[in-house]
Parts: C-alpha cells; structure tokens; sequence
C-alpha cells in the first residue's frame, strides 16, 4: 500500500471518528434539554407536577430544580454551538481528505467514498470538499443509506443522473442539480451500486481518451502525407525545372 493511500485511509478514519465524537456529546445534550423541557414546559398542565421528576430532571442536568429554566436555555445555546462544531469538523476533514488525494488523482477521476459509519451530512460535506479544479465525479455513500454525488470541473455528466443511477441500483432515488445531488436507498447495497456505476463511468470515460487520442493521431498523420506529397510535388516541379534549363542549354 503506497504513501498516498495510507494518508488517505488515515484521513478517513480520524474524520469518522471525529464526527463521532461531536455526534455523541450533541446528541447527550439534547437528551437532557428535551427532559428539562418537558419540565419547564409552559403550560401548567404540562409540567410533571411530581417532586420526583423535577428532581430527575436537575439530577440529570447537574443543577438545582429552581435553576432549571435557566438551564433550558443555557443548553439550547450549547446544542447549536455543539451543531456548528461539527459541522466545521466536517468541513475541515473533508477539505483534508481530498488535499491528501489529490496529488493521485487521475483527470477525469471517478472516486466513490464508503461513510460506514456515516451520514448524509457526512456524505454531502465530502463531496461539497471535492476539488472544483479537477474534472472528475465524487460517489460517496452512508451506512444510513444515503448518498450524495458530486460532478466537478466541468465535466459533462449530471451529478444528478448519477445519483439516480446508484439509488435506483439499490432500490431507492436521488434528485439533484447537474453539479450535486444527493439520495438514498438499502444501505446494504448502496456501497455495491456505486462501484457498478463508478466502473461504468470509468470505461466510458477511457473509451473517450481512446477515441480522442486516435483522432489526434489520425490528424496528425493526414498532416504528415499532406507534407509528404507537397514535398513530392516541389520535387517534381524541381525535376522539370532542371530537364527545361538543360533543354535551353542544347538549343543554345
């Protein structure tokens, strides 16, 4: 296994773990703020009237009963610090992903990324990080079943298209614009799909090189008899020339 794809799986793995961790500690603080909400809740009627519950509710946010709408509010601010936390971890590993792969990276690539462990946020911050000055697709699919897709420099294939393709393999849809587009299917064989079409756009995008390849050589061969004739035609312009000078020669 070369450098570049150790940096790479490297990457990937410091990336998922940190979603993780951002993940657990968001989603524990909004398990309290939804039980001190039910307790603070407006209404009277609402509001668990038992000693106990209020009582739970402190015991479980570190604070008194009296306190606990202060509390509400203090952790409403938290949860969307926390949100915008991981959404910057996001944005970052993904943006360190792609510079790490960068340097291996064909034009056109075709690359398809497996989130095991991910989400669509995660799917979507990735291919959002994807290279916009490298003509290439993105395939990145989530162990929740979703997907998203992303078509760079210029290339003429609609992200949204290929989204479809890989979901509707796996039994779902995706809908999008031609530069990304996102969707979802059975997690199970979302990951398979997306090889399927990755190697589908590969070939189809070798076979262009082929063909364009062949195209300039054939050019370049009719530019090459076209000389070799205009050289045959001076040298026989030259030939007849020469037999003319010698003609005037003997007459005179």
């Amino acid at each position: 296994m070369n450098k570049d794809r150790l940096i790479e799986l490297g990457l990937l793995v410091a990336l998922l773990a940190t979603i993780r961790y951002w993940r657990k500690r968001e989603a524990s603080l909004r398990a309290s703020l939804t039980v001190s909400r039910e307790w603070t809740a407006p209404a009277a009627a609402e509001r668990p009237t038992d000693d106990g519950a209020s009582a739970e509710a402190a015991r479980l946010l570190d604070t008194r009963p009296e306190d606990l709408p202060e509390r509400v509010a203090a952790l409403t601010g938290k949860v969307d610090e926390l949100t915008n936390d991981l959404e910057r971890a996001r944005a970052n590993w993904a943006a360190r992903w792609w510079t790490a792969r960068q340097g291996s990276l064909d034009e056109p690539f075709v690359a398809v990324v497996d989130l095991s462990d991910g989400e669509l946020a995660d799917a979507k911050a990735l291919t959002k990080a994807a290279p916009e000055g490298v003509a290439g697709v993105a395939i990145v699919v989530a162990g929740d079943g979703t997907l998203a897709v992303a078509v760079t420099g210029g290339l003429d294939h609609a992200a949204s298209d290929v989204a479809k393709e890989v979901a509707q393999a796996a039994g779902g849809n995706a809908g999008g614009t031609g530069q990304m587009a996102t969707g979802g299917g059975d997690a199970a064989r979302l990951p398979d799909a997306a090889e399927t079409v990755a190697a589908r756009l590969r070939d189809e995008l070798d076979a262009r090189e082929t063909a364009s390849a062949d195209s300039a050589g054939d050019g370049a061969d009719g530019d090459g008899e076209a000389d070799a004739d205009d050289g045959v035609d001076e040298a026989a312009d030259g030939d007849g020339a020469s037999e003319a000078d010698e003609g005037d020669d003997v007459d005179a």
